[in-house]
């Protein structure tokens, strides 16, 4: 694990934020953010935790700034190894380590896990779970994204950005019914799709290569379980998670989920202070988490 310490591809992917308590006992909670939102998406729950955790928070690579790095972006495994790099130190402390992601942030969280087990002590994911099957809206939106990145490599961002504004969100989008969302027009890049064109070039891949298609992972129930608490939406078009997920946590004593039934895909920012609630009960073995 040390050495991606001497990995400097890895050092500068993540802009981890920190906030809270710094003492060595401290326990570390780490908040990793997905599409098409900044750091800033975390302020209304990471808040709530600052007085008794070491709080980080990150979004995505480079989706903190105004341009891309890598102009094609980050791959899964980068990521993946990016995150590594974040946590490692927090390892070295030898107290709590807590991984918080949502949306893509928990998809890459679900793949540390299968890649460094043994590195996390407890993972809570928002809206996310695993899936077996992937369902026609999703494919739709996904390869639409995967494109909108293809246009922002060849014309300005800002006008690719007019491209994903031209998708019937509302009639055939995962997420229909939200009416409060923590990303601005002013934070949003077009550039920020890399993730889906990765997936797609990762499926093709996988097809004439024969190597397992590395973002399946994630699908697949840990080899190295750890306790899991899983928050989600009821109010999308769309379901992230399948029955059998639901039942694979019922199965351990430690791990837990909840439905918010008035909230949709950004329940931590819709419904902060009662997501921010259960975490800290789930984590203090207290009843209501």
């Amino acid at each position: 694990f040390t050495i991606l310490a001497m990995c400097a591809a890895c050092s500068n992917m993540f802009s981890p934020r920190s906030s809270g308590k710094d003492s060595k006992d401290a326990p570390t909670i780490i908040f990793l953010s997905g599409f098409p939102d900044t750091s800033d998406s975390w302020s209304r729950l990471a808040v709530q935790f600052e007085e008794n955790y070491h709080v980080i928070t990150m979004a995505m690579p480079d989706y903190d700034g105004n341009q891309l790095r890598r102009f094609c972006g980050y791959s899964l495994t980068d990521m993946v190894d990016g995150l590594a790099f974040v946590i490692e130190p927090h390892l070295k402390k030898k107290s709590q380590v807590i991984l918080v992601g949502h949306d893509w942030g928990a998809a890459i969280g679900f793949l540390y896990l299968s890649a460094y087990p043994g590195t996390v002590d407890k993972f809570v994911t928002l809206d996310i779970g695993r899936k077996e099957n992937v369902d026609w809206v999703q494919i739709f939106y996904m390869t639409y994204l995967a494109i909108v990145f293809l246009l922002s490599r060849v014309i300005p961002d800002r006008l690719a950005l007019l491209f994903m504004a031209l998708y019937p969100w509302k009639t055939i989008g995962p997420c229909p019914y939200e009416t409060e969302v923590p990303m601005t027009p002013r934070t949003m890049k077009a550039f920020m799709c890399y993730p889906y064109l990765k997936v797609i070039f990762e499926v093709v891949r996988s097809f004439f290569t024969g190597e397992q298609f590395k973002f399946l992972q994630m699908q697949k129930p840990l080899v190295h379980p750890l306790p899991i608490l899983f928050l989600f939406g009821r109010k999308k078009r769309v379901m992230f998670h399948s029955p059998s997920f639901l039942a694979e946590l019922e199965k351990d004593p430690a791990s837990a989920y909840k439905e918010y039934p008035d909230a949709g895909h950004y329940l931590h920012w819709t419904n902060a202070k009662e997501v921010g609630s259960d975490i800290l009960n789930w984590l203090n073995n207290k009843p209501g988490g």
